[in-house]
């Protein structure tokens, strides 16, 4: 009877030891659990009459503890517990993933807003200009040939004065080189079409 008194006691000293270095690190945590986990296995087979019946609790406990289960874990010790994951260290981990990924997909779905309205702005951009290539070729698609022709000779004549101007503020060998060069600017048919109206 001694023995066994003796023993738990120094089940508890142990164990009360482990608990009192291990409270900086939170609880829950793998060092307590496996602690806890051995000294159980330690007093049990002190109880007597209730050995077997803690020993097929225990087995289940110690399958609901530890993710990673095998049959040969109940008994191995607390170094080999240690070495184990309990649930709540994958759960923990788990959660802290699925954090990460809340964060990610966050930042995915602002970056996506974001792509979305620089094709937004694009697409109107593009609506515009051709809204404005449209017009343009309607309005020439409308015109007569003699329209669009007046409509070239206007432009003609803006660009002719605009030469003649800039003529008259140089000089007169100046102002006919720049004269010649505007001239071989012209396409073929602008020539015709100025020389005809010259």
């Amino acid at each position: 009877m001694l023995g066994i008194s003796t023993d738990c006691y120094l089940i508890a000293s142990f164990f009360r030891q482990a608990l009192a270095s291990s409270a900086m690190l939170g609880v829950p945590n793998a060092f307590r659990c496996a602690v806890a986990c051995d000294a159980f296995e330690r007093v049990a087979p002190l109880t007597g009459r209730f050995e077997g019946v803690l020993g097929l609790v225990w087995r289940e406990i110690v399958r609901c503890l530890y993710s990673d289960y095998t049959p040969e874990l109940p008994g191995a010790g607390a170094k080999v517990y240690a070495m184990r994951t309990p649930f709540f260290v994958e759960a923990r981990r788990l959660q802290q993933m699925v954090d990460e990924l809340r964060v990610q997909a966050t930042l995915d779905s602002q970056k996506r807003e974001a792509d979305t309205d620089a094709a937004d702005q694009k697409g109107r951009l593009l609506s515009k200009t051709l809204g404005k290539m449209n017009r343009v070729l309607g309005i020439s698609q409308g015109m007569s040939e003699v329209e669009i022709v007046k409509l070239k000779m206007e432009g003609l004549e803006k660009l002719l004065a605009e030469a003649l101007a800039e003529l008259e503020s140089h000089k007169t060998g100046d102002k006919l080189d720049k004269l010649v060069r505007l001239w071989m600017q012209l396409s073929t048919e602008q020539q015709v079409m100025t020389s005809n109206d010259l």
